[in-house]
């Protein structure tokens, strides 16, 4: 990988196509490079109103109760570690966080959660504040392509919390205003720490979210370290990337993935390479593991043709999508909160019967109508070739509904503008580069409460900002504890 040509070159950084000594020094290079095209900007400032949506929205959450308790029993909430573990966590866990497809890693609630809990120790503009979560998310995204993301997560791997330790070095290296060579001993003390295996969902309350938030903040540490003048191994990054992309998925179901989609092979994506990674995030517009989302708009769309009918007025559902994540979804009866967010029959049946469960973020205790949990047992998963076609640019999916009259509707979703046919509404898909786009999102899902307002003004006004409004966002965000 050579290094960007000019200031700003809006080119990607694949530590897995660098000699192992390389990946560090050439990651650093465009962690520290220019951020401020004005479309740039302007992306990242809906980021930051999502991200800090989700972290409110990931307060209600179980496990985050448990992990403040955890915090003001020890450091306490206001400790700098602590603050950004806990903003990342609550973030993730409230899956209304954003994503990049290609790569299948959740930068924001990484970026965004790191950069809030520095900023609000130390004086920074508004400008600043943003370059350092557009540093996070090219470091989290240049990680997750380099080790096959899309692919590597269905052999076991979790690619989001292996790259968090590297993006949170990024992001905190960039706000410090550390130079790129110290930069480069930051992400290779932060490569040390990472993983990708061990944070499953396991049996509530899990440790999940706990690991993912630490992870976070593991790379904020590093990049303490890094400015106090210790120093990393400078093969750690490399050889991550390149151990992490021999492992990627074995063929599923017969199927490899198609030719150009990225993977650790290659190490590149099929296009847009030179889109800034912040601007190629998608947004979650209610709470649902990504790869469902597509069949709950389609869904919607689907019904809506028909009329919507009530969901004792549906005889069959049908929901196709690619190999590399029907069995992931395919959960007909789902235990607890992460459960019902993956699964596809959950999440399809919620829709159909009462659309409110989709923003429900907590799900203490998931729970359908009467009709709704019925009709779970006639919705059927299966795999479609030419959807694998698709994927991992796009996460689509097909769903036909059978009502019991007869009648038959079929909508296909997941090409970044929401269900095929739709007009709107919770099956379309928001613009994630626009920050009224996003304030709809959120008022959706009510997390921020009266602070919306407040949050969005603050966002809009950053890129100018003098002084970076992150103590104020964070009291926002973290309100609801």
């Amino acid at each position: 990988m050579s290094a960007p040509t000019r200031a700003g070159a809006d080119v990607h950084a694949h530590p897995e196509t660098c000699g192992p000594a390389d990946a560090a020094v050439t990651l650093a290079r465009f962690v520290t490079r220019s951020f401020a095209a004005p479309r740039t900007r302007r992306v990242a400032t809906a980021r930051l109103l999502d991200t800090v949506g989700a972290i409110a929205a990931g307060a209600s959450v179980a496990e985050s109760r448990l992990l403040v308790d955890l915090c003001d029993g020890h450091a306490g909430r206001e400790d700098l570690l602590w603050r950004a573990r806990l903003c990342c966590a609550l973030a993730r866990c409230s899956e209304v966080d954003d994503i990049d497809l290609r790569t299948c890693v959740t930068p924001g609630s990484v970026a965004v959660g790191v950069a809030l809990a520095l900023a609000e120790r130390r004086e920074c503009t508004g400008a600043q504040l943003l370059d350092a979560i557009c540093a996070g998310y090219e470091a989290m995204v240049a990680v997750g392509a380099a080790v096959g993301g899309a692919w590597s997560l269905y052999a076991g791997s979790w690619p989001s919390y292996l790259a968090a330790p590297v993006a949170g070095a990024a992001t905190a290296a960039r706000m410090l205003g550390l130079g790129p060579a110290t930069v480069a001993e930051a992400l290779s003390i932060a490569a040390a720490r990472a993983t990708g295996h061990g944070a499953g969902a396991a049996v509530a309350p899990t440790a999940r979210w706990m690991l993912y938030g630490s992870a976070a903040a593991d790379g904020l540490l590093a990049s303490l370290a890094a400015r106090a003048g210790l120093r990393g191994d400078p093969s750690a990054l490399g050889a991550l990337c390149h151990q992490r992309a021999g492992r990627r998925a074995p063929p599923v179901a017969g199927r490899r993935a198609p030719a150009g989609a990225a993977s650790p092979s290659t190490g590149s994506e099929p296009a847009q390479e030179d889109e800034p990674a912040v601007t190629r995030a998608q947004l979650k517009p209610f709470c649902t593991a990504r790869q469902t989302q597509a069949a709950v708009q389609a869904a919607i769309a689907a019904a809506a043709e028909l009329g919507s009918p009530d969901a004792e007025s549906i005889a069959a559902v049908e929901v196709a999508v690619p190999h590399a994540y029907r069995s992931m979804i395919d959960r007909p009866e789902p235990r607890g909160r992460v459960d019902s967010i993956v699964s596809a029959q959950f999440q399809v049946a919620a829709a159909l019967s009462d659309e409110r469960i989709l923003l429900d973020v907590a799900r203490e205790a998931p729970k359908l109508p009467a009709a709704g949990a019925a009709l779970m047992a006639r919705i059927r998963v299966l795999a479609d070739e030419l959807l694998d076609q698709l994927y991992p640019a796009l996460w689509p999916a097909r769903v036909r509904i059978v009502a019991r009259d007869g009648r038959q509707a079929v909508r296909v979703a997941g090409d970044g503008r929401g269900a095929e046919g739709s007009t709107g509404g919770i099956q379309a898909d928001l613009d994630a580069t626009d920050l009224d786009a996003v304030e709809v999102k959120h008022r959706r899902l009510g997390a921020l409460g009266a602070g919306l307002g407040r949050a969005t003004v603050l966002c809009r006004e950053v890129a100018g900002a003098r002084a970076a409004p992150a103590a104020e966002l964070l009291e926002l965000a973290l309100k609801p504890l």
